[in-house]
């Protein structure tokens, strides 16, 4: 059984594709916990100017994300740490080949 604790889901929104050159928009985070899940919608600023509970889900978790090189260089431009992660679209890989 998988303890859906131990993970945050998240997906940023930003101006373009090049993980480099877009700015950051949003970003969609969702963890459950003891009492249920949160989800949250997030401005970049408000992730910026309120950044302790965000890298302490981050520290705490492995993050996953659809296209996860592409988000944490993201949340890196935003200064975050990504300690551990995995990748949704890179997992559907190995699951789904060819």
């Amino acid at each position: 059984m998988i303890d859906w604790a131990k993970y945050l889901f998240l997906d940023t929104e930003t101006t373009g594709l090049n993980p480099h050159l877009p700015e950051t928009r949003c970003t969609l985070i969702a963890w459950l916990d003891g009492a249920g899940s949160a989800d949250y919608f997030v401005p970049s600023q408000a992730l910026v100017s309120d950044r302790a509970e965000l890298q302490e889900l981050l520290s705490s978790r492995t993050l996953v994300c659809f296209n996860a090189h592409f988000d944490i260089a993201q949340l890196e431009k935003l200064g975050f740490l990504v300690e551990a992660w995995e990748c949704s679209y890179l997992l559907s890989l190995f699951a789904w080949p060819g």
